[in-house]
């Protein structure tokens, strides 16, 4: 925990410095955004129906831990609302994957316990 804590704060002193000199980064602006309403290993679903069925698309999932990122990703949209990863980097995967087995692991103990 603390090598993680001292990673994360090089990596603010360095967008600081970053920020200093003007070389800030910028991520490719995005058409669209969506929240996420459930997720799986290789899928994920939005609340809106915004996607074409079909289509394919550079999305990033912006991941609510700690470190938090944005995860890029290539889909599929198999519906208006679903997506299937289709492209993801093997850094990336090994943190979504990750993430997705501890949500779950939430999710049977609060089915366990009776909670929703």
């Amino acid at each position: 925990m603390l090598l993680t804590l001292l990673v994360e704060l090089h990596r603010k002193v360095d967008a600081l410095s970053d920020v200093v000199r003007g070389e800030e980064r910028e991520d490719l602006p995005l058409e669209n955004e969506a929240p996420i309403e459930g997720i799986n290993y290789e899928y994920f679903q939005m609340r809106h129906g915004v996607l074409g069925v079909g289509k394919r698309y550079y999305g990033r999932l912006k991941m609510p831990t700690f470190p938090q990122r944005d995860i890029p990703v290539f889909f599929l949209a198999e519906s208006e609302k679903l997506g299937r990863i289709e492209l993801i980097h093997e850094r990336d995967r090994k943190e979504w994957d990750s993430y997705v087995a501890s949500r779950e692991r939430v999710m049977i103990r609060n089915m366990k316990r009776g909670e929703s």
